[in-house]
């Protein structure tokens, strides 16, 4: 989405095709810039050079009765990486500082 282009599901890699989406470039723009904030102004936002950006954006985290969650992330960054981080069974203190470590590694 981020691309402006639909991702169309195809067994035959040369015959991938990515049309436009009814979507204005201004929605476009608002959803990159909160997908950028979403990783880059929290307290666990990766170390990255300045040329290197990531956006993500989480899933709703689901918890069960003894507290262990579940969650979901996924992001794209300006050196043509693309990442989806699931965490089952976990703590949800501990996942996102498992996700940041994700985020700085991939920057090395």
């Amino acid at each position: 989405m981020a691309t402006g282009k639909a991702v169309v599901p195809c067994v035959e890699p040369h015959k991938v095709t990515f049309p436009n989406i009814n979507i204005s470039e201004l929605h476009l723009d608002i959803v990159r810039q909160s997908m950028f904030d979403m990783v880059n102004t929290r307290v666990n936002a990766p170390n990255l050079p300045q040329e290197i950006f990531i956006a993500g954006k989480t899933g709703t985290p689901i918890v069960d009765s003894k507290g262990n969650s579940q969650k979901l992330f996924v992001a794209y960054s300006s050196s043509h990486y693309a990442m989806s981080v699931f965490i089952e069974h976990s703590k949800s203190p501990c996942q996102d500082c498992l996700i940041a470590k994700i985020f700085n590694y991939m920057a090395m």
